[in-house]
């Protein structure tokens, strides 16, 4: 449309296949001769003339060519016609009234469907059934020259719908009949037909969703029919007609209002209430928060770079093409977690921080108050650009024995992958490097892959790496902050050299620095290069999860976790009501997982050290979620609210995940990190720094709990290890 027309509004779609076609969909509002400040610029000109082109929509323009009850045309509808006769385009409308007045009864055809004569030949228009508007629906069903592609759809099995015990009885009566002189291998065989026979019995299977069930309520059918046969008996001035269309129109509406809150009502209060479907509710409050997402649709085009791809066959393809792209990095690995490596960290920089003040003009190192400054890296594509003939490599020098590199090597190699789109097939793809995605061999994979970067790193004096599966950051401390940053800068340098040898690429754009310090005027103009872009340090870190800021008072992190709760209370609250929804038990247990267990990420290694102003702000979300627990009013004591909901405060988790990830800690062997960092004794200088251990410490001291704490059992010895003389 031209650019003065500020009204019309206007969208469109392609639909692609062997023969494009676009069809827009396009709205002029009513402009009144008078009371109207708007001014009609609609250009009929400015509109595709193309043979691919189908117009459809609401012009609130009437001529006789598309409009029955119309003698004279208006403006807008002169004008449209004029256009359509000089580009050879015809109306697809019958004539028929699409639209019927409120005040008047009245039934016009404002509404227009047109396209070029020759795609008119190929096209049928239809009106639809009576949606509840005061507009009907147009249908325009288009034939193609050539039939398309037929659709695949796989068919899945409804287990939950299945009749189970006359599944079982089927079995048992088809086993029943079986001579008792057969072989194994024939009783197999039988034993697998009489299973497929039953469920083909049995099971339903199906491709297409359920229908709305409160679409099946008898009363709101029965109002459905009464309002298009309302509809259908509209005639213009007949005021009756149109009172009972409107009065029908509205009955359905309400109707199926009522009908769609008590079919929830029903579902919450009896199936999700059961014991075993708490999961069925977690799954319910998963699917809320994600009703909108950016995946795309069956039969949607996509773009891969700048080519547009549109059959089943290029979409496979282009999938497994950008297989290693999309694999999913998970960072699973067995007895360790985000918070031993948060709490490590934390803990650390506490300690420092706690060390007397320097008095010397060059102290000894790490003796005196430490600076620090943490960079978090970023690898592109981390796992998918392992290398597997340096990872074979890397595992030899690492002294694992040759067998294992030698399964190793055969698990990863000539991995092949095939994708299905819609019963399409793409080509078969090897992988010549990658880590296969979900695996939980991958993160193990990855460490040893990036054991000589960790070990390159630890060589540098007051740099400590911190490595989780991909994720790499490195902390460096120094009596000075030009100190610290020296030694980020370093090991900066020494990352990028090995990601440059190992063939991984380091993004300087989504690397973070930020300065650990108490000296506001150290964060000031900070910054070091990476990979060639210069980073500049920033107020927050986003590590593992959890948002760091310079004092590690984490008030950013528990605003964060505040707005990730709130979504989450109101879906909880939806789930509930005065006389019907879940009842209390089952609230609490969705409580204790879906809200607490969303505040409470890692929570142990940074909760002890957050201050009450910054607790109290996650202490008003478990208040809140206390509330939706026991349809307490918000003028109800905190204690009393909290007790009766059966949660308890955030403070007293603080002390109880403390004690508990320090008896996990001490539980180490004594060559752990962790487990050094909490054996160590620095005497508290700074009044405001507290970590887990000292709240650790003192939940101890206050339950008569004594050092030392049993050990943990230890590792496995590999198979290709002797046992020690003296067994595990």
């Amino acid at each position: 449309m031209q650019s003065a027309d500020d009204t019309t509004e206007l969208c469109g779609v392609r639909l692609l296949g062997p023969q494009t076609l676009d069809v827009l969909n396009i709205y002029r509002p009513p402009i009144r001769a008078t009371g109207d400040d708007r001014e009609d610029r609609f250009d009929p000109r400015c509109l595709p003339n193309n043979n691919k082109t189908i117009i459809i929509g609401d012009i609130n323009g009437h001529h006789p060519s598309w409009d029955r009850a119309c003698e004279a045309a208006d403006a807008v509808g002169e004008r449209m016609a004029d256009w359509m006769e000089a580009e050879g385009w015809v109306p697809l409308n019958s004539g028929e009234p699409t639209f019927a007045s409120y005040r008047s009864g009245a039934q016009t055809a404002p509404d227009l469907a047109a396209c070029s004569a020759p795609l008119a030949r190929r096209a049928v228009w239809s009106l639809g059934p009576d949606l509840g508007s005061d507009h009907l629906p147009m249908v325009v069903e288009v034939r193609s020259e050539t039939a398309p592609p037929r659709r695949v759809r796989k068919t899945k099995w409804a287990f939950h719908k299945a009749e189970w015990q006359a599944f079982a009885a089927d079995c048992e009566q088809s086993l029943a009949e079986l001579e008792p002189d057969l072989t194994t291998q024939v009783l197999a065989d039988r034993f697998e037909s009489a299973l497929q026979r039953a469920a083909v019995r049995h099971i339903p299977r199906g491709a297409r969703a359920d229908p709305r069930p409160w679409a099946l309520d008898p009363d709101l059918q029965e109002a459905i029919i009464e309002r298009r046969a309302a509809r259908a008996a509209l005639r213009d001035g007949d005021t009756p007609s149109r009172e009972r269309w409107i009065a029908a129109k509205r009955r359905a509406a309400e109707l199926e209002k009522k009908a769609t809150i008590a079919h929830f009502k029903d579902f919450v209060s009896t199936t999700l209430n059961r014991p075993a479907n708490v999961g069925r509710v977690h799954k319910t409050l998963k699917k809320w928060e994600r009703c909108c997402d950016d995946e795309p649709r069956d039969g949607q085009a996509m773009l891969k770079g700048d080519r547009l791809i549109v059959t089943d066959r290029d979409k496979a393809e282009a999938f497994v093409q950008e297989y290693a792209r999309v694999s999913k990095q998970v960072g699973f690995r067995a007895g360790r977690s985000v918070e031993d490596s948060i709490g490590r960290l934390v803990q650390q920089v506490q300690d420092g921080w706690n060390r007397p003040k320097s008095r010397r003009a060059d102290p000894p190192e790490g003796t005196t108050a430490q600076k620090y400054v943490l960079v978090a890296y970023d690898f592109a594509r981390a796992y998918d650009v392992v290398d597997h003939r340096l990872l074979r490599l890397r595992l030899l020098e690492l002294g694992l024995p040759r067998c294992m590199v030698q399964w190793t090597w055969q698990w990863l190699r000539d991995r092949q992958v095939a994708v299905e789109v819609n019963g399409v097939k793409s080509g078969e793809r090897v992988f010549r490097a990658g880590l296969p995605q979900g695996s939980v061999l991958s993160p193990l994979l990855f460490l040893l892959w990036a054991a000589p970067l960790a070990h390159s790193l630890k060589a540098i004096q007051g740099c400590t790496p911190y490595m989780y599966a991909d994720d790499t950051a490195t902390l460096c401390a120094g009596a000075s902050i030009e100190t610290a940053r020296h030694r980020a800068q370093q090991a900066a340098d020494t990352l990028t050299r090995w990601a440059r040898t190992s063939k991984m690429v380091v993004s300087g754009e989504k690397t973070q620095v930020l300065v650990l310090s108490q000296w506001p005027k150290d964060a000031v103009d900070l910054s070091i290069r990476v990979a060639g872009a210069r980073v500049e340090a920033r107020e927050t870190l986003n590590l593992l999860g959890v948002t760091l800021d310079r004092l590690l008072h984490f008030g950013p992190h528990c605003k964060r976790m505040r707005q990730r709760t709130r979504p989450r209370l109101q879906h909880l609250r939806r789930l509930t009501g005065r006389d019907w929804g879940l009842e209390e038990r089952q609230l609490r247990i969705v409580a204790n997982g879906y809200v607490r267990g969303a505040l409470e990420h890692a929570a142990a290694a940074w909760l002890p050290a957050a201050s009450p102003s910054h607790v109290e702000v996650l202490e008003r979300e478990m208040r809140e979620a206390a509330r939706v627990i026991t349809g307490c009013t918000r003028s109800t004591p905190t204690e009393a609210l909290m007790a009766e909901a059966g949660l308890a405060p955030v403070t007293a988790r603080k002390t109880t995940l403390a004690a508990r990830f320090l008896a996990k800690a001490r539980a180490l062997p004594e060559e752990d990190p962790l487990r050094r960092v909490a054996d160590a004794t620095v005497n508290p200088r700074l009044k405001a720094v507290t970590g887990w251990r000292t709240v650790g410490l003192e939940a101890w001291h206050m339950a008569g709990v004594v050092a030392p704490i049993e050990p943990v059992l230890p590792p496995s010895v590999a198979p290709w290890e002797e046992v020690p003389p003296g067994g595990l």
